[in-house]
């Protein structure tokens, strides 16, 4: 009996350490959105849909192993602005005027992608494709 329970604390043990590791291995891949960057607040936070004034960060850091394209697409109101210099990690398409689009794709992993962007007031949309995913895998409104 002595062995028995020797044996099941071991097997219990074992299960609970292998459910901790594959969860983590989620997180490692997982992108960060701060709520401010180098260049003020980052208007990739996913908690923050309504900004004050005009000058921004869109600022993200990217894990090991992680991917991030970010497309932004004006619904209302002006059009927004990249300052000069500031770029840092991201590969930035032209404006779409068509469709009203930018796509903002991260160059490398394990780094932090930030630009200071300045943007008029109006309504646009982010949508986030982490890790290589097809589909938006967040999508957020904002309001400036």
């Amino acid at each position: 009996m002595k062995y028995f329970s020797a044996f099941v604390f071991l097997a219990f043990t074992l299960a609970f350490v292998s459910c901790n590791k594959s969860d983590s291995s989620t997180d490692e891949t997982q992108i960060e959105y701060i709520d401010t960057g180098n260049y003020g607040v980052n208007l990739l936070d996913t908690n923050i849909t309504d900004f004050q004034g005009n000058e921004f960060s869109f600022s993200a850091k990217i894990p090991k192993d992680g991917d991030l394209v970010v497309k932004l697409k004006k619904t209302s109101g002006g059009n927004w602005f990249i300052a000069a210099g500031t770029q840092t990690n991201w590969a930035v398409s032209n404006y779409d005027s068509s469709t009203e689009t930018q796509t903002f794709t991260a160059i490398s992993d394990e780094k932090t992608c930030d630009l200071k962007m300045e943007i008029l007031p109006g309504t646009y949309i982010i949508e986030y494709y982490e890790n290589e995913a097809t589909t938006p895998t967040r999508v957020k409104q904002i309001e400036i």
